[in-house]
């Protein structure tokens, strides 16, 4: 479904390259038309942008990026993503609308390359959500307070195995959380988080049971309207909705 006067824009930022896998990638846009994302440039290295509603580019990379990686955009034009290091870790960041840029890292977050901390979404009052991966490639979800403070969290069922954990992926301006963990079955159960850390889990009807299978949150309105996806026993994926 589009809107039946819809217009479309195209950009690009500046510095974007023209070659195979370079180029402009929009990830996130305000309430006013700000949006953020980023774009790969000649020899392939990838920069953050921020764009105002007016069209006006401010590109960035915090100290020591190899490649920067914004995710989401709030109403005060702060941003946060990720970026990976000279060795392959990525760390958190969050750039104020002012420029100035914050890296951090989740308490346990690993440190060899291909490992890190994700964030992901950022919500009015400067919260962020994500994940990281500890050193045993497991992961676990985090939320960062606008203080810098991060609380990290696993719903109840999350595997311990490699590549199994939590996985947190959108916050909503009152502060809750969704996103999927990965049990010791390897199936893909959906969570919501409340802003008091209360958490509950659940599975779209019709979500396989197998491996691979099963439900992700990965976004929350401010209502409490949670939309993902899920797998069937077919592999088939599906989307669904589901009201507070």
């Amino acid at each position: 479904m589009r809107a039946a006067d819809g217009t479309i824009t195209t950009f690009e930022a500046p510095g974007a390259g023209t070659g195979s896998r370079e180029g402009t990638q929009a990830m996130s846009i305000n309430a006013g038309g700000g949006i953020t994302g980023s774009y790969a440039d000649e020899s392939g290295k990838a920069h953050g942008f921020v764009m105002a509603a007016d069209g006006a580019f401010a590109t960035f990379d915090p100290p020591g990026s190899g490649s920067t990686l914004p995710q989401s955009i709030n109403e005060s034009y702060a941003v946060t993503g990720y970026y990976s290091d000279s060795a392959g870790v990525a760390h958190g960041f969050a750039r104020a609308a002012d420029g100035a840029v914050t890296e951090f890292d989740a308490p346990g977050a690993g440190t060899a390359g291909g490992l890190g901390t994700y964030a992901f979404s950022i919500n009015t009052a400067g919260t962020i959500a994500g994940y990281y991966d500890n050193g045993d490639n497991v992961h676990h979800g985090f939320v960062r307070a606008a203080n810098g403070f991060i609380t990290t969290f696993d719903p109840p069922g999350s595997g311990t195995g490699e590549f199994q954990g939590t996985y947190a992926l959108n916050i909503n301006e009152d502060g809750a959380i969704v996103g999927h963990y990965v049990d010791a079955n390897t199936l893909y159960q959906a969570f919501a988080r409340s802003s008091s850390g209360a958490i509950t889990s659940f599975e779209a009807p019709g979500a396989g049971t197998h491996v691979d299978e099963g439900s992700s949150a990965t976004s929350i309105g401010n209502a409490g309207n949670i939309v993902g996806s899920y797998s069937d026993a077919s592999h088939v994926n599906h989307g669904f909705v589901m009201t507070p």
